[in-house]
Protein backbone atom coordinates (compact mmCIF):
# COMPACT_ATOMS: atom_id res chain seq x y z
CA UNK A 1 0.00 0.00 0.00
CA UNK A 2 1.65 3.42 -1.17
CA UNK A 3 0.59 6.72 0.56
CA UNK A 4 0.69 10.13 -1.53
CA UNK A 5 -0.91 13.21 -1.52
CA UNK A 6 -3.26 12.97 -4.35
CA UNK A 7 -6.49 13.34 -3.13
CA UNK A 8 -6.17 15.75 -0.38
CA UNK A 9 -8.63 18.96 0.04
CA UNK A 10 -7.47 21.79 2.14
CA UNK A 11 -10.24 24.12 1.03
CA UNK A 12 -11.44 26.43 3.54
CA UNK A 13 -15.57 25.98 4.13
CA UNK A 14 -18.00 27.70 6.17
CA UNK A 15 -18.25 25.74 9.20
CA UNK A 16 -13.96 26.08 9.25
CA UNK A 17 -14.45 28.69 12.25
CA UNK A 18 -16.76 27.98 14.87
CA UNK A 19 -20.39 29.50 15.33
CA UNK A 20 -20.84 29.06 18.86
CA UNK A 21 -19.18 30.67 21.88
CA UNK A 22 -17.46 29.03 24.30
CA UNK A 23 -16.75 28.99 27.98
CA UNK A 24 -14.52 31.14 29.40
CA UNK A 25 -14.21 35.05 29.92
CA UNK A 26 -16.18 36.37 27.32
CA UNK A 27 -17.13 40.08 25.83
CA UNK A 28 -20.82 39.61 24.52
CA UNK A 29 -23.94 40.89 24.31
CA UNK A 30 -27.82 40.31 25.19
CA UNK A 31 -30.01 39.61 21.78
CA UNK A 32 -32.75 38.35 23.19
CA UNK A 33 -34.17 36.95 26.61
CA UNK A 34 -36.19 33.77 26.98
CA UNK A 35 -38.36 32.47 30.36
CA UNK A 36 -38.25 28.43 29.92
CA UNK A 37 -40.85 26.79 31.69
CA UNK A 38 -39.79 23.02 32.87
CA UNK A 39 -42.24 20.38 33.32
CA UNK A 40 -42.63 21.26 37.33
CA UNK A 41 -44.11 24.68 36.67
CA UNK A 42 -40.28 26.51 37.57
CA UNK A 43 -38.58 28.99 35.47
CA UNK A 44 -35.32 29.81 34.34
CA UNK A 45 -33.74 32.54 32.37
CA UNK A 46 -31.82 32.79 29.10
CA UNK A 47 -29.87 34.99 27.42
CA UNK A 48 -29.21 34.65 23.75
CA UNK A 49 -25.83 36.01 23.54
CA UNK A 50 -23.28 37.55 20.86
CA UNK A 51 -19.46 37.88 20.37
CA UNK A 52 -18.15 40.97 18.83
CA UNK A 53 -18.29 41.17 14.50
CA UNK A 54 -16.08 38.48 12.79
CA UNK A 55 -15.62 40.24 9.98
CA UNK A 56 -16.75 40.32 6.66
CA UNK A 57 -15.76 36.72 5.53
CA UNK A 58 -17.15 35.06 8.66
CA UNK A 59 -20.12 33.05 8.26
CA UNK A 60 -22.56 33.47 11.32
CA UNK A 61 -25.17 30.78 12.66
CA UNK A 62 -28.98 31.62 11.31
CA UNK A 63 -30.75 33.59 13.88
CA UNK A 64 -34.53 32.77 14.89
CA UNK A 65 -34.92 35.89 12.27
CA UNK A 66 -33.29 33.87 9.63
CA UNK A 67 -31.16 36.50 9.55
CA UNK A 68 -27.22 35.60 10.03
CA UNK A 69 -25.10 36.43 13.45
CA UNK A 70 -22.23 38.75 12.76
CA UNK A 71 -20.54 37.24 15.64
CA UNK A 72 -20.09 34.22 17.92
CA UNK A 73 -23.62 33.49 19.35
CA UNK A 74 -25.56 30.78 22.30
CA UNK A 75 -27.71 30.10 24.80
CA UNK A 76 -26.29 30.92 28.32
CA UNK A 77 -28.34 30.31 31.47
CA UNK A 78 -28.61 32.59 34.31
CA UNK A 79 -28.83 30.81 37.09
CA UNK A 80 -31.32 28.06 38.44
CA UNK A 81 -34.98 27.21 37.40
CA UNK A 82 -36.77 28.80 40.28
CA UNK A 83 -40.24 29.48 41.24
CA UNK A 84 -42.45 32.58 40.92
CA UNK A 85 -43.62 32.53 44.42
CA UNK A 86 -40.16 31.93 45.55
CA UNK A 87 -39.34 35.73 46.09
CA UNK A 88 -35.59 34.99 47.86
CA UNK A 89 -34.92 33.36 44.01
CA UNK A 90 -37.25 36.32 42.56
CA UNK A 91 -34.84 38.80 44.07
CA UNK A 92 -31.63 36.84 43.60
CA UNK A 93 -32.84 37.28 39.27
CA UNK A 94 -33.46 40.64 39.93
CA UNK A 95 -29.95 41.34 41.65
CA UNK A 96 -28.50 40.25 38.49
CA UNK A 97 -30.19 41.74 36.36
CA UNK A 98 -29.54 45.55 37.89
CA UNK A 99 -25.90 44.22 38.11
CA UNK A 100 -25.28 43.59 34.65
CA UNK A 101 -27.42 47.03 34.06
CA UNK A 102 -24.91 48.94 36.28
CA UNK A 103 -22.18 47.89 33.95
CA UNK A 104 -23.98 48.58 31.38
CA UNK A 105 -24.64 51.49 32.40
CA UNK A 106 -28.13 51.53 32.31
CA UNK A 107 -29.30 51.37 35.97
CA UNK A 108 -31.36 54.47 35.89
CA UNK A 109 -33.57 53.20 33.21
CA UNK A 110 -34.65 49.60 34.74
CA UNK A 111 -34.88 50.86 37.83
CA UNK A 112 -38.04 52.99 35.97
CA UNK A 113 -39.32 49.04 34.79
CA UNK A 114 -42.89 48.39 36.40
CA UNK A 115 -44.46 44.57 35.34
CA UNK A 116 -47.54 42.57 36.05
CA UNK A 117 -45.83 39.63 34.74
CA UNK A 118 -41.76 38.29 35.25
CA UNK A 119 -42.48 37.96 31.61
CA UNK A 120 -43.23 41.66 31.09
CA UNK A 121 -40.35 42.69 33.47
CA UNK A 122 -37.83 40.39 31.21
CA UNK A 123 -39.32 42.07 27.51
CA UNK A 124 -38.90 45.73 29.22
CA UNK A 125 -35.16 45.10 30.61
CA UNK A 126 -34.59 43.44 27.14
CA UNK A 127 -35.26 46.42 25.01
CA UNK A 128 -32.93 48.74 27.63
CA UNK A 129 -29.90 46.41 27.84
CA UNK A 130 -30.11 44.60 24.08
CA UNK A 131 -26.84 45.32 22.35
CA UNK A 132 -24.66 46.44 24.94
CA UNK A 133 -21.69 44.76 25.40
CA UNK A 134 -20.18 43.24 28.60
CA UNK A 135 -17.57 41.20 30.06
CA UNK A 136 -18.62 38.20 31.35
CA UNK A 137 -17.61 34.72 32.58
CA UNK A 138 -18.88 31.61 31.07
CA UNK A 139 -18.73 28.28 32.55
CA UNK A 140 -19.47 25.06 30.70
CA UNK A 141 -20.98 21.41 31.87
CA UNK A 142 -20.45 18.95 29.03
CA UNK A 143 -23.42 16.85 28.96
CA UNK A 144 -22.28 14.58 25.80
CA UNK A 145 -19.07 14.69 23.85
CA UNK A 146 -18.82 18.08 22.18
CA UNK A 147 -22.16 19.48 23.55
CA UNK A 148 -22.07 21.96 26.48
CA UNK A 149 -24.90 23.22 28.50
CA UNK A 150 -23.41 27.10 29.30
CA UNK A 151 -24.28 29.22 32.32
CA UNK A 152 -22.94 32.33 33.64
CA UNK A 153 -20.41 32.21 36.38
CA UNK A 154 -22.18 33.58 40.03
CA UNK A 155 -20.56 34.19 42.60
CA UNK A 156 -21.08 34.83 46.83
CA UNK A 157 -21.05 37.93 47.83
CA UNK A 158 -22.64 37.83 51.18
CA UNK A 159 -26.22 36.62 53.08
CA UNK A 160 -29.81 38.17 53.86
CA UNK A 161 -30.96 39.10 57.31
CA UNK A 162 -32.31 35.70 57.09
CA UNK A 163 -28.84 33.80 56.40
CA UNK A 164 -29.46 32.86 52.93
CA UNK A 165 -26.34 32.98 51.00
CA UNK A 166 -26.49 36.08 48.08
CA UNK A 167 -24.95 35.04 44.67
CA UNK A 168 -24.07 37.82 42.47
CA UNK A 169 -22.95 36.85 38.56
CA UNK A 170 -19.26 38.31 36.90
CA UNK A 171 -19.75 40.81 35.10
CA UNK A 172 -17.49 43.90 33.91
CA UNK A 173 -17.87 47.31 31.74
CA UNK A 174 -16.68 46.13 28.09
CA UNK A 175 -14.01 48.53 28.67
CA UNK A 176 -12.64 46.91 31.84
CA UNK A 177 -9.93 45.81 29.95
CA UNK A 178 -8.27 43.75 27.31
CA UNK A 179 -7.52 39.47 27.31
CA UNK A 180 -4.16 38.83 29.04
CA UNK A 181 -4.15 35.00 28.88
CA UNK A 182 -5.25 32.22 26.60
CA UNK A 183 -5.09 28.41 27.29
CA UNK A 184 -6.97 26.34 24.36
CA UNK A 185 -7.38 29.76 22.60
CA UNK A 186 -9.47 30.82 25.26
CA UNK A 187 -9.36 33.62 27.07
CA UNK A 188 -8.91 32.34 30.48
CA UNK A 189 -8.31 36.03 32.05
CA UNK A 190 -8.98 39.40 31.74
CA UNK A 191 -7.28 42.48 33.52
CA UNK A 192 -8.58 45.95 33.85
CA UNK A 193 -9.78 49.15 35.96
CA UNK A 194 -13.63 49.33 37.10
CA UNK A 195 -15.34 51.24 35.28
CA UNK A 196 -18.49 52.03 36.98
CA UNK A 197 -19.44 50.87 40.55
CA UNK A 198 -18.60 51.17 44.00
CA UNK A 199 -14.98 50.33 42.94
CA UNK A 200 -14.68 52.09 40.08
CA UNK A 201 -10.78 52.77 39.45
CA UNK A 202 -9.98 49.52 41.67
CA UNK A 203 -7.76 46.92 39.52
CA UNK A 204 -9.10 43.63 39.03
CA UNK A 205 -8.89 40.70 37.28
CA UNK A 206 -12.26 38.01 35.71
CA UNK A 207 -10.51 34.82 35.98
CA UNK A 208 -12.10 31.43 34.56
CA UNK A 209 -10.59 28.21 36.13
CA UNK A 210 -10.91 25.40 34.25
CA UNK A 211 -10.39 22.64 37.51
CA UNK A 212 -13.95 24.44 38.86
CA UNK A 213 -15.94 26.28 35.87
CA UNK A 214 -15.78 23.35 33.76
CA UNK A 215 -17.67 19.88 34.49
CA UNK A 216 -16.13 17.78 31.51
CA UNK A 217 -18.22 15.03 30.62
CA UNK A 218 -17.09 11.26 30.96
CA UNK A 219 -18.27 8.23 28.88
CA UNK A 220 -16.57 4.72 31.07
CA UNK A 221 -17.25 3.12 28.05
CA UNK A 222 -14.69 5.09 25.28
CA UNK A 223 -11.45 4.25 27.42
CA UNK A 224 -9.45 5.56 24.31
CA UNK A 225 -10.68 9.01 24.19
CA UNK A 226 -11.32 9.96 27.76
CA UNK A 227 -8.62 12.40 27.92
CA UNK A 228 -9.98 13.80 24.52
CA UNK A 229 -12.10 16.76 25.49
CA UNK A 230 -12.98 18.93 22.33
CA UNK A 231 -11.51 22.54 22.37
CA UNK A 232 -14.29 24.35 21.44
CA UNK A 233 -18.04 24.32 22.58
CA UNK A 234 -21.15 22.74 21.08
CA UNK A 235 -21.54 23.00 17.34
CA UNK A 236 -25.12 22.65 17.97
CA UNK A 237 -27.38 25.33 16.78
CA UNK A 238 -28.11 27.15 19.82
CA UNK A 239 -31.54 28.46 18.21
Amino acid sequence: MGFNFKNTNTKETAGFLPQFISYGVNLLKINHIELKESSTGKYQVKFWMEGPAKGKDFVGAELPDKTKAVGLVGKVNLGIYFALDDNFKVENLTNNLMYIAEKAEVADQVAEIQADTIQDLLEQYLQIIKGKFMWFIVKGEEYDKGKFALSLKEGRIGQDDEGKKIFQVFCKHNDFGEPTELVEERIVKVRGANVVGSSIGKIDILEFNPDYDLKPFVDADDEDDDNDIPASGSEDAPF
